[in-house]
């Protein structure tokens, strides 16, 4: 964190770990599009609530973060009694979640593009070696 000098001497600067370490853990996964997002949630908060390394209170909760190019975007928010396992407790819920929906049947999607092609007669007798190729030319020898 970039903290400007004008704001440490101009202002108070809260330590937010000095009195405790609670912390908040974000994990991100992206659902295929015609997932049913409420089964999405229930997963993720139950994935929450199994982990012992995360508060009761404040209770975990989850966001539906963006329509994606491939995908639903959720995040998972979770406090933590200690911010020094954040790395481990988001591991162990990213591990949780894939088999939570694997289980339920809920696709993580990977990006994917639709290739659409013009003239493709033109190219199949390209690549099946007959007539005309994508130059123009008649694929003929000239002599």
């Amino acid at each position: 964190m970039i903290i400007p000098n004008s704001e440490l001497l101009s202002t108070t600067v809260t330590n937010w770990t000095l009195a405790d370490k609670y912390g908040r853990v974000e994990v991100r996964v992206g659902v295929a599009y015609g997932s049913d997002t409420e089964r999405v949630r229930e997963i993720l908060l139950a994935c929450a609530r199994d982990h012992p390394r995360i508060a009761a209170w404040p209770e975990a909760y989850v966001v539906l973060r963006d329509f994606g190019a491939s995908s639903l975007d959720f995040e998972l928010r979770a406090y933590l009694y200690d911010v020094g396992w954040i790395v481990r407790v988001g591991s162990d819920l990213r591990f949780a979640i894939v088999n939570a929906f694997r289980e339920a049947g809920i696709e993580i999607p990977f990006p994917q593009s639709d290739v659409h092609l013009r003239d493709i007669e033109r190219i199949e007798k390209v690549i099946e070696g007959g007539r005309g190729d994508a130059t123009g030319t008649t694929g003929e020898d000239p002599s």
